[in-house]
């Protein structure tokens, strides 16, 4: 039976917080006016052809094509770019452009460096405030860099975005000064910039430019909406602050974070008694919190299956369970809780606490971060999920922690044999344990998707070895016999399980669960 240890119940504010956090966003003063709006929301084809606004082939013949609402920018036969004319004067100096991007795959590493995005002056010839990528360390991601002209003299961003992600890209020209900024996922918190470069040529801009190249060989980057302001909303910072200084963040620019299903709109449930209601937290990354589409059955609610959606808050559980990016779909959570039900009391129900975040990194999640990457209100991964099962745990049992990540640290591990991914993975768990208060809190992890072999067998040897180390966890082993054949990627999206296999291995983190006991009451 699993441990009869039950975490104390305790408050916290989450889903209050995100209100008011976007709230606040909402409330800054936003002086900018929009230039530019560029949603593809038209037909399939060639983008120049078939775009409702003016595209213009400015050189060359570029491969820039429509599909399923997403301008592709794949590789062609020869070099090209196409540009579109701002939709209004801009009232200054500055550009910023806000651009939804995935990068998919395959890449090779080591081979190009290619400029993706631009502006450009009036007559589309003048190229300044340049966006390129770059293979990263492996095949499974890519590397931004920015050059105010000239793209050998690129910056290189330090960060590595794991492939078939959505991202949000904000990208900001002064032609006053030649500075050109990029800040990658940025959250309302956000002010210092992943990479910045500059140039005293500078040229103001008048026109955006997406660009291929006949070199290209990192896959396809899908670009689904580009929004461009003529200067970022007036700077949360003393006056004295100078042009020079980077600029704020408006919630035109930044994505909206927050772990709770658009489902939250349905109305609450009370959660059952706490000694016959037991609560899992969800965590880590894309493929716990889903990516498969969404069908009907997964729409539909089970009364013994409740979702958090905030202290005191609980909604009928559906997917996608988690918010955490556009393209959220199913995953393991809600397949869990169906196979668990069975070995449960008739009068026990489960309550799932969505906290995953995709493309996010071991480094990321642990307790002592100290990087960017926030919520919005200001709350690390570690703190969000904690203090949500915290939260949750006053009206329940808190009950284990499901775990799914690994894709964005398959490089590092294959590098030093997963030496360092074992003590940041070890250390996690004591730290989950140590603020929830449970020394035994039931743990289940998973290897990554069986496709993903051999480049995982560092990382994945790391999980494989976790319940050696570290006392009541188990491990799903997507390898094993009984997953032979079963488990596979979405078509197109090798980062991603597909929906049958989602709900396989939600399946399978509830049979590892019961390895370690049936959930009971203090």
């Amino acid at each position: 039976m699993l441990t009869k240890n039950i975490i104390p119940p305790l408050f916290s504010p989450l889903l209050l917080a995100a209100v008011v956090a976007a709230a606040a966003l909402l409330a800054w003063p936003l002086r900018a006016a929009e230039i530019l709006r560029e949603k593809f929301d038209y037909s399939d084809g060639p983008i120049h052809t078939v775009s409702k606004r003016a595209w213009t082939v400015t050189n060359g013949s570029p491969a820039i094509a429509i599909e399923k609402h997403a301008a592709a920018l794949p590789g062609g036969d020869a070099p090209g770019y196409v540009t579109r004319a701002f939709t209004a004067k801009p009232a200054g100096a500055q550009a910023t452009a806000t651009l939804q991007a995935r990068f998919d795959g395959p890449v090779q590493a080591g081979k190009s460096r290619l400029v993706l995005f631009q502006f450009t002056d009036a007559s589309g010839k003048k190229r300044r405030g340049r966006l390129l990528m770059r293979a990263g360390s492996d095949n499974e991601s890519v590397q931004l860099g920015v050059t105010s002209k000239n793209s050998t003299d690129a910056v290189w961003s330090k960060r590595e975005l794991p492939l078939s992600e959505e991202h949000t890209l904000v990208f900001h020209y002064d032609s006053a000064g030649g500075s050109t900024r990029l800040w990658i996922n940025p959250t309302a918190a956000t002010t210092k910039p992943d990479v910045e470069a500059a140039d005293a040529d500078a040229v103001t801009p008048g026109r955006v430019s997406l660009q291929v190249d006949s070199r290209w060989n990192l896959g396809r980057v899908l670009l689904t909406s580009i929004i461009v302001t003529d200067a970022p909303p007036a700077a949360s910072r003393p006056p004295a602050a100078t042009q020079s200084a980077p600029p704020a963040l408006s919630a035109q620019t930044t994505p909206s974070l927050q772990p709770f299903s658009p489902s939250v709109l349905q109305p609450f449930s009370p959660p059952p008694p706490a000694k016959r209601f037991y609560v899992f937290l969800l965590a880590g990354q894309s493929n716990m919190a889903g990516r498969g589409l969404v069908g009907e059955t997964d729409r539909a609610p089970d009364p013994r299956i409740l979702a958090f959606a905030g202290p005191g808050r609980w909604i009928p559980a559906t997917e996608p369970l988690h918010n955490d990016k556009r393209g959220a779909g199913v995953g393991p959570g809600l397949a869990f809780a169906r196979a668990l039900l069975p070995h449960l009391p008739p009068d026990v129900s489960i309550g799932l606490i969505p906290a995953a975040f995709g493309g996010t990194s071991m480094a990321q999640w642990q307790k002592d971060y100290k990087g960017d990457f926030r919520w919005p209100d200001g709350r690390t991964l570690f703190q969000l999920a904690t203090e949500s099962a915290l939260a949750a745990a006053k009206e329940g049992t808190l009950a284990g922690i499901l775990w799914n990540q690994g894709e964005a640290d398959g490089s590092r591990a294959r590098r030093d044999g997963g030496v360092e991914y074992r003590a940041r993975l070890d250390a996690l768990i004591a730290d989950f344990r140590a603020t929830l208060d449970r020394p035994d809190l039931p743990f289940v992890a998973a290897t990554l998707g069986p496709w993903r072999r051999p480049n995982t067998t560092e990382l994945n040897q790391v999980y494989l070895d976790l319940p050696a180390r570290v006392p009541r966890t188990a491990v799903v082993d997507t390898l094993a016999p009984e997953f032979a054949g079963k488990l596979r990627n979405k078509p197109n999206d090798p980062a991603h399980y597909d929906t049958d296999s989602a709900r396989l291995l939600g399946a399978a983190y509830a049979r590892a669960m019961l390895t370690l006991g049936t959930p009971r009451t203090r």
